[in-house]
C-alpha cells in the first residue's frame, strides 16, 4: 500500500507515477485522499484537544465536589462542569466514529490505486512476454527460411505431434511411407 505520508508530502510524485501507468482516471483520487487525510487529521486533533479538556474538567469536578461538601454554592459549578464533560464525551464519540470512517475511505481509495498499479504492472509483463514470443517466432522463421533442413525437421515435428493425437493411419498402395505421408501433408506433391 502507498504510504499516506508520501501522498501528503509529495502528491505530484504520486500523480506522475499514476500517469506513467496510464491510469489518468485515478488522478482525482489523489486529491480526494489528500482532502480526506486533512479532515481525518483535523478530527484527530479536535479529539485530542477534547480528551485533554475532559481530563482537566474531570479534575476540576473532583476538586469542586470536595469543596461542595464545605460550600454548597460550589455544587452548581461542579454540575456545570459535569454537563460540559458529558457534552464533550458525545462530541468525542462522534469524532472517533468520523476518524474511523475517514480512515476506511482513505484505505479503500489507496487500495483502488494499488489494484490499478498491479494491473498496470501485469499488463507490462504480458506485453513483454508477447514481444519476446513474437521475436522468438520471427527468429525461428528466419532460421527456417535460411536452412531448408531445419524447415524439414520442424515439419517432421509437427507430423509427429499430429500422429500422437491420431489413433490409426492406414497407408495403402505401392509408394514408400515417406511419400505417402507427404501426400497426406501436402496433397499434390506425392509422387
Amino acid at each position: 500500500m502507498i504510504d499516506i505520508r508520501l501522498i501528503r508530502e509529495n502528491p505530484e510524485l504520486v500523480r506522475e507515477n499514476i500517469r506513467k501507468k496510464f491510469q489518468d482516471a485515478k488522478l482525482p483520487l489523489v486529491d480526494e485522499v489528500i482532502e480526506l487525510d486533512k479532515a481525518n487529521r483535523a478530527a484527530i486533533n479536535e479529539a485530542s484537544n477534547l480528551r485533554a479538556e475532559r481530563n482537566t474538567l474531570s479534575k476540576q469536578v473532583g476538586m469542586l465536589m470536595g469543596q461542595a461538601k464545605k460550600d454548597p454554592s460550589k455544587l452548581a459549578e461542579a454540575e456545570a462542569a459535569k454537563a460540559k464533560v458529558t457534552a464533550q464525551a458525545q462530541r468525542l464519540a462522534e469524532l472517533e466514529a468520523e476518524e474511523e470512517k475517514l480512515e476506511g475511505e482513505i484505505r479503500d481509495i489507496m487500495n483502488t490505486v494499488l489494484i490499478a498499479e498491479k494491473r498496470a504492472q501485469a499488463n507490462v509483463i504480458t506485453r513483454r512476454e508477447e514481444v519476446a514470443s513474437t521475436r522468438s517466432l520471427l527468429n525461428t522463421a528466419k532460421l527456417m527460411e535460411e536452412n531448408p533442413t531445419l524447415y524439414r525437421l520442424k515439419e517432421l515435428e509437427h507430423i509427429e505431434r499430429i500422429c500422437e493425437n491420431v489413433g490409426n493411419i492406414n497407408l495403402n498402395g505401392n509408394g514408400d511411407v515417406l511419400s505417402q505421408l507427404m501426400g497426406l501433408m501436402h496433397p499434390g506433391t506425392a509422387s
